[in-house]
């Protein structure tokens, strides 16, 4: 294998090798006509010389010789029709998700009005969307909220990732509807007057704030309970602030009481309240939320349950924004399971962080280039998107 001038290869002729990037990455073999959009893409790039492997020839003889640019495929490939119109529907359903929990919340606080068999419905639709749109559904950093406040977003985001992880765990149906419905409602005690102003404040909490607070877990199982909802449901709520090493509340359960949902709910919705804005403090990046879970297995959060977030979202969750070595945008596009670091990325513009108008998939990490230098949070996403920078 040797290095060429990216100048010296000729557009719509096959080439004496198998042309590579670098050494993991082919960008043609010898039986495919070189595109010129290819050499385009390299030079927008700033790549001056590419590698090639000169001991595979090209085998022209059943080809056509008088090749159009329309008639050869390129590397760098547009969204799908599919995942456009996918991403689409998926964002329509979470508004609808964020829209019924939102009625169920005004209902209650009303009316005092909670059905079992409502909130049953929205977590079974939920489940239902996973299995159609789970790429798009899981990527919550990314997704609009249109406006809805933060109680009801997170509780659906919630209940997505925590049906998504039972789910992975073989846990069967009806108990991940069950867990669906607890992300549902895990924090409806926080709905209480006395709560909702705490949740307003914009300063540390005295301690009887911080008392009254920690109540809230107490308050939700008890209205879960009096409404007719799951054991499974209502004591999956009761146990969501309960850590591994007893060190949680109300009732400071350690490990082995705790209950299964209790330890996927709480996992989940430290998860999502960390990569949300609040009053207080601004997003983490979905990176450094993870890690903040990981460093906690075993102490806080249930092993086996940081593992199942680290396969169902990625360690580098699924939709977050990169920056990379060479100066590139990139967004998390799938999993590579047997290489959590080294997921699967879109590069989304240059490195001179010009726009893309095609795609490329590479691997994180593949090559020095491509390392990790920044994940970015869902606002420093939102400010590029707006200033048309990216497009995700």
């Amino acid at each position: 294998m040797k290095s060429i001038s990216v100048d010296t290869v000729r557009p719509l002729l096959h080439p004496d090798g198998v042309l590579y990037l670098d050494e993991d990455y082919i960008l043609c073999s010898p039986d495919i006509p070189v595109h010129e959009n290819l050499l385009k893409r390299l030079k927008e790039w700033n790549f001056k010389t590419i590698l090639i492997d000169e001991s595979v020839k090209p085998d022209i003889s059943s080809l056509p010789q008088n090749l159009s640019e329309g008639d050869v495929t390129d590397v760098f490939l547009e969204d799908s029709t599919k995942d456009i119109k996918d991403k689409k529907k998926t964002q329509e359903l979470y508004v609808e998700f964020l829209e019924k929990l939102q009625q169920s919340f005004d209902d209650f606080t009303k009316k005092n009005a909670l059905s079992v068999d409502d909130i049953a419905n929205q977590a079974k639709a939920i489940y239902t969307a996973l299995k159609d749109y789970y790429r798009f559904l899981l990527q919550i950093t990314v997704l609009d909220r249109n406006g809805f406040p933060y109680l009801t977003c997170h509780s659906v985001n919630t209940a997505i990732l925590s049906m998504a992880i039972a789910e992975n765990m073989k846990i069967p149906p009806h108990r991940i509807i069950e867990i669906g419905m607890a992300g549902l409602l895990h924090e409806i005690g926080m709905l209480h007057q006395s709560y909702v102003k705490i949740q307003t404040l914009e300063r540390s909490l005295t301690p009887e704030e911080v008392k009254t607070l920690k109540a809230h877990p107490v308050l939700a199982y008890k209205i879960l309970k009096e409404k007719g909802f799951p054991a499974n449901t209502f004591m999956g709520v009761l146990g969501h602030h309960e850590k591994e090493n007893g060190m949680g509340y109300p009732q400071g359960l350690k490990a082995e009481n705790i209950p299964s949902t209790a330890k996927i709910i709480a996992a989940v919705s430290v998860y999502d309240a960390l990569v949300s804005s609040r009053s207080f403090r601004p997003a983490m990046d979905g990176y450094s939320a993870m890690l903040e879970l990981v460093k906690e297995m075993g102490k806080t959060y249930h092993d086996q349950v940081v593992r199942q977030m680290i396969a169902v979202i990625g360690l580098i969750p699924l939709g977050t924004v990169i920056e990379v070595k060479n100066g590139c945008y990139a967004q998390v596009h799938s999993l590579i399971p047997e290489a959590p670091k080294k997921p699967q990325i879109k590069v989304l513009t240059s490195p001179d962080k010009k726009p893309l108008k095609e795609h490329r998939l590479v691997q994180l990490a593949h090559s020095p280039d491509w390392e990790l230098v920044k994940a970015l949070s869902r606002e420093e996403t939102f400010k590029l998107q707006s200033q048309g920078l990216i497009e995700i």
